[in-house]
């Protein structure tokens, strides 16, 4: 959360690196509303990060197999999109009681959703995998 912690310099190491091979970079900080994650961006002529609420909504925990379908929050449908464009994710972060923190967990329970990330199998097709899901975020072939 901090733009000095360990894990800011491991994002931006990577982010530029990145760039420097000619990759195009999409960064989501989960803490964009922080004052020190938009400063930094600012001071080194980067743009700021898209902001990302963490936290499900009443309507999301409550609705959460047909939210896909129903809407996504504008936040949540722009980390979406961008899933959907990359074809690599690279995951910054520090392990908090191993595990990840809370607002990476909140990330992937908002954007990992039924009809974005995967599917539930029909009847027909039950068999296609050993769980039975049906993935559907297929373009991103590398995660680090």
């Amino acid at each position: 959360p901090c733009a000095t912690s360990h894990s800011a310099a491991v994002a931006s190491a990577v982010r530029d690196g990145l760039k420097k091979q000619g990759n195009q970079v999409q960064c989501i900080s989960l803490y964009a509303n922080s004052l020190g994650v938009v400063e930094d961006a600012t001071v080194r002529g980067i743009p700021a990060p898209t902001e990302f609420h963490p936290a499900l909504t009443d309507h999301e925990r409550t609705h959460y197999y047909d939210v896909a379908k129903s809407g996504l929050a504008p936040d949540v449908e722009k980390a979406v999109n961008l899933l959907r464009w990359c074809d690599a994710l690279v995951l910054v972060y520090p392990t908090w009681w191993f595990n990840v923190p809370g607002a990476l967990k909140g990330f992937f329970d908002r954007t990992f959703l039924p009809h974005v990330a995967f599917r539930l199998p029909d009847e027909e097709i039950k068999n296609s995998t050993d769980t039975g899901l049906v993935p559907m975020l297929t373009n991103i072939k590398k995660i680090g």
